[in-house]
């Protein structure tokens, strides 16, 4: 379970905002925290799989993330996918490009597939050899369910959130990082974003028109509190010519 969002140009000092709550998994859980993985991609990542569930890289300015989806089981991990996608994509078009040739294999386990630059968004749906792509978005809202593939199961209270969200969002203009944070902070029976026991982390990347990209993050229910850094917080030796910005 995991809710996500995506808003490009969301006010007028802001390129990228991108967010995304991680809830407890179907798979078994030993733990994730907030790191730099590959030497320059800031990711919420899985100790069990190694994987990664969402990030940004300070190499080439692509960010992506992933919710799971339920259907048919497959042997390889979504978040090592992601990972690998975001190390090794030199921009947005060849990300897309590999992602698609490793799901169309059909060996990874069904999910929601988020890419994204300064730019545009691509989302990839993945049920087995099934998956069906978006391109040139600008706004995006992902839970755990399917809007294009026949045959994946939908999680209890997915399509209670989209909805949730994407109504919030119609709603409220400009949407800042304060908005922003405050939503995936928001608790419901029915549509909650945060939920206590199972949202295992959170992670909030702002990419502003100038300066340093920043990051909110929680290991934990994001209600407890967002720690906040910027990019050469997290990478002190970042230097310009590694930067996208």
């Amino acid at each position: 379970m995991c809710t996500l969002i995506g808003l490009l140009n969301p006010d007028t000092s802001t390129k990228i905002l991108f967010a995304e709550n991680r809830d407890r998994p179907k798979e078994s859980f030993w733990g994730n925290d907030i790191r730099v993985v590959d030497g320059h991609v800031i990711a919420i990542y899985d100790f069990r799989s190694k994987g990664i569930v969402c990030g940004y890289s300070a190499k080439t300015g692509c960010f992506g993330g992933l919710t799971n989806a339920y259907g048919a089981d497959a042997p390889r991990s979504r978040g090592i996918l992601m990972r690998h996608i975001l190390n090794t994509a030199q921009n947005l078009r060849e990300a897309q490009r590999l992602m698609t040739k490793q799901v169309k294999k059909g060996l990874y386990r069904p999910a929601n597939y988020v890419l994204g630059d300064a730019k545009s968004m691509v989302k990839i749906e993945s049920l087995g050899k099934k998956y069906h792509i978006e391109e040139g978005l600008t706004k995006l809202i992902v839970t755990n369910h399917f809007h294009h593939i026949l045959g994946g199961r939908t999680a209890k209270g997915s399509i209670d959130r989209e909805k949730f969200v994407t109504q919030r969002l119609k709603k409220t203009n400009p949407i800042t990082v304060d908005i922003l944070s405050s939503l995936m902070q928001h608790h419901d029976s029915q549509t909650g974003i945060c939920k206590h026991g199972r949202t295992l982390a959170s992670m909030i990347l702002r990419v502003p028109a100038q300066g340093q990209p920043e990051f909110l993050y929680s290991i934990g229910p994001p209600c407890k509190g967002y720690t906040r850094k910027t990019l050469a917080e997290f990478l002190p030796t970042l230097t310009e010519a590694h930067s996208p910005i």
